[in-house]
């Protein structure tokens, strides 16, 4: 069963609610870190009211996201039989217009080859037979076009050459293009397998944590 809509007035209102006031961002600002009394100030400060408040508005987030995330992913399971439906439908037409339009644009290429090899025929007959060659000197028939566009009233299909990456073989790239496995990287340096080119470093960082 699909699930009812949220009261998105009232999340918003109590988003509204949890950020932080300028009174709040006075007072915060207003503490100057210069000795050991306003370390502890600071410190006071944020471990009392500010993360306190971070962590009200952190489990609010997971609540609402929580929320609308399963309500999405109801919707699209109800939009999901109708959308399969019609892409299927959509790509059977796709598949035999490409289809077709290969197998045009092959016969295409094999009637290109059959004219020039009457038109190279032609050429070497008229250099056996001592004749001038023709001037403009004569060249072969083109095969007849192979249309990748159709227009209609209710708009326009072509047929594209669409790029896309295509690693045929990966024992063959440079080092730089192959993605490092940051977390088992993490996991054998701190297991204590020595990873030439890695190393776990330290960076200094305040960590708070309130009551």
């Amino acid at each position: 069963m699909t699930e009812t809509l949220p009261d998105v007035s009232r999340m918003r209102g109590e988003i509204r609610g949890l950020t932080p006031k300028e009174a709040l961002v006075a007072s915060t600002m207003s503490i100057q870190v210069t000795d050991e009394s306003s370390k502890i100030a600071a410190s006071d400060f944020m471990t009392g009211t500010l993360v306190p408040l971070r962590k009200q508005i952190e489990t609010k987030r997971k609540e609402y996201s929580t929320a609308l995330r399963r309500l999405a992913t109801s919707w699209d399971k109800e939009f999901t039989p109708a959308l399969q439906s019609i892409d299927g439908l959509i790509g059977y037409l796709k598949q035999g217009i490409l289809a077709y339009v290969q197998e045009q644009e092959e016969k295409a290429r094999k009637l290109q080859e059959e004219l020039n090899r009457k038109a190279e025929e032609d050429r070497k007959a008229t250099e056996a037979r001592g004749e001038a060659p023709q001037i403009p000197e004569q060249i072969a028939d083109l095969a007849p076009a192979v249309g990748k566009t159709v227009r209609t009233s209710g708009g326009t299909s072509t047929i594209r050459k669409i790029p896309y990456l295509d690693i045929y073989d990966e024992a063959k790239l440079l080092r730089q293009y192959l993605i490092p496995d940051r977390i088992k990287i993490t996991e054998d340096v701190k297991a204590g397998i020595d990873v030439p080119g890695a190393r776990i470093g330290y960076r200094q960082e305040v960590s708070v944590r309130s009551r």
